[in-house]
């Protein structure tokens, strides 16, 4: 299950908009179930059982990478997005489809082997969800 953290409207109402997983008549349910729509296309690409999920995750919308990088103290200059495994928290300054799997992915497969993967093993992991939807 997915929760959206975001205490300004207005920035909410703008990623909801550019959220667009889905085609059609599909980008007019709400968000809440896009990402749970997308999230269910995680756990198929990883050929995980749904079902048997651990955790919940949180979104946290930021409206833009600066103010991220900000309150998350990151000096790289491109980030739009990041996982915290520590607080299952995702963290987006950025609404693209891809972004958000990406960011899911490593959620969803760290919290299948219960623990962070070892080395590169997570971006591969979370590349290869990405390159699929």
């Amino acid at each position: 299950m997915i929760t959206i953290d975001c205490d300004d409207k207005e920035l909410l109402k703008k990623f909801e908009k550019k959220f667009t997983y889905g085609c059609g008549w599909f980008r007019k349910i709400p968000m809440k179930d896009r990402l749970y729509l997308l999230e269910l296309k995680v756990y198929e690409l990883l050929d995980m059982d749904y079902s048997k999920r651990q955790y919940k995750f949180q979104i946290k919308l930021y409206p833009n990478g600066k103010r991220l990088r900000k309150i998350l103290g990151d000096k790289r200059k491109r980030m739009v997005a990041c996982y915290i495994h520590r607080t299952r928290n995702i963290h987006l300054a950025s609404m693209r489809n891809r972004v958000v799997a990406h960011e899911l992915a490593h959620g969803v497969f760290d919290s299948f082997i219960g623990r962070r993967p070892p080395g590169e093993m997570g971006e591969i992991i979370a590349h290869y969800v990405m390159r699929r939807i």
